[in-house]
């Protein structure tokens, strides 16, 4: 299962990582740069546009590897699942 926080912008960044900062999240009270920088220590973790997304994606297939899940963290943020659905998902399908 691996973290994704994908954006096109600098404001869909700001709204992906708004939910993240609930009271009883982790992230509650972190900067977006240090909530970013914790992610990261996933080495797994994809985050950034859609083609960055789907570069480590498909470096993941190139490793063998046939399946992955994708943790979306913000569970209300439907526009950013119909992201992962009209621009990522279409590349993988088989």
């Amino acid at each position: 299962m691996l973290p994704v926080i994908l954006w096109r912008d600098a404001a869909e960044l700001e709204r992906r990582l708004t939910p993240l900062r609930g009271p009883e999240s982790p992230y509650a009270g972190m900067s977006d740069t240090d909530i970013l920088a914790a992610t990261r220590s996933n080495p797994g973790a994809l985050m950034g546009g859609p083609e960055l997304v789907m570069d480590k994606l498909r470096a993941f297939g190139v490793a063998g590897i046939d399946e992955v899940m994708l943790q979306w963290w913000a569970m209300d943020d439907i526009e950013g699942l119909e992201v992962i659905a009209r621009e990522i998902l279409p590349s993988f399908a088989t």
